[in-house]
């Protein structure tokens, strides 16, 4: 008792080894339990460590999944504005075709006036001329 006060033990401590001691019918027992214990409490360091690696993993892959919906948002936005913008350009290129078409129409028409006119006073010269 004297050697286990000087190391700290406590008489409390001794009493909850003796019923732990109870339990198994031979030190072998004993040291197998302690023995499976101690490979249990490695295999559970190794899970805790698996599963910090995953959850480091996790933690990335949402980083990434997030930083790619930014990306997406934004593409989406520059797509919108491309439309908007295309929109725009095409009916501006359609009002001056439509411009350029209604001069060109003007433009024949008045050349095809023209020509009836002349056609007209050549008829009228014609016309005078077989009278005569």
């Amino acid at each position: 008792m004297r050697y286990l006060r000087t190391r700290n033990i406590k008489v409390g401590q001794l009493v909850v080894w003796q019923r732990t001691l109870n339990q198994f019918e031979t030190v072998e027992q004993f040291e197998e339990s302690l023995a499976r214990y101690r490979d249990m409490t490695k295999l559970l360091n190794v899970r805790k460590e698996e599963l910090a690696a995953c959850q480091l993993r996790l933690t990335k892959a949402q980083s990434q999944a997030e930083i790619l919906e930014k990306e997406r948002a934004r593409m989406e936005a520059r797509i919108d504005a491309l439309k908007v913008a295309g929109v725009k350009e095409l009916e501006a290129m359609a009002e001056a075709t439509e411009r350029q078409l209604k001069a060109v129409a003007a433009s024949e028409i008045k050349e095809a006036q023209d020509v009836a006119r002349e056609t007209r006073s050549e008829f009228a010269t014609f016309l005078t001329q077989l009278d005569s």
